[in-house]
């Protein structure tokens, strides 16, 4: 492919992490329905989202995307039950809709000792 990736249709483990020749705004997620479909596609280019979702029951994936050995993108899909539009919350973190969000409708299951979305609190919070 041009743009330097390795694609694979199954995860075995391999490490996830950002592209480092993304900017941070260039580092997107995305999904897409409509009412004919089941399912909803989604994108994402954001490790703490590939790391949810990845780790859930219920996602499929269709495709990841590798860059030297490391997990960088993920191309999934998921029943649109799942899905759930919530009141606003007071922290916009990646990490913080990964495990609110997507956990209370069982698209991430709880992560002992694999994610702690305060670690991720505390990073955005030194970051400014």
């Amino acid at each position: 492919m041009g743009n330097g990736y390795e694609e694979r249709t199954e995860y075995t483990g391999e490490p996830i992490g950002n592209d480092p020749r993304l900017e941070a705004c260039e580092r997107e997620t995305g999904f897409s329905f409509d009412d004919r479909d089941e399912y909803v596609r989604l994108s994402s280019y954001q490790s703490a989202i590939v790391r949810g979702l990845l780790d859930s029951e219920g996602v499929e994936v269709e495709r990841i995307f590798l860059l030297d050995g490391v997990v960088v993108g993920l191309l999934a899909r998921f029943p649109k039950s799942m899905l759930a539009i919530k009141t606003p919350r007071k922290s916009t973190a990646t990490g913080r809709i990964v495990s609110g969000a997507l956990r209370t409708k069982g698209i991430v299951p709880k992560m002992e000792g694999r994610f702690r979305p305060e670690l991720l609190e505390s990073r955005d919070r030194e970051r400014g």
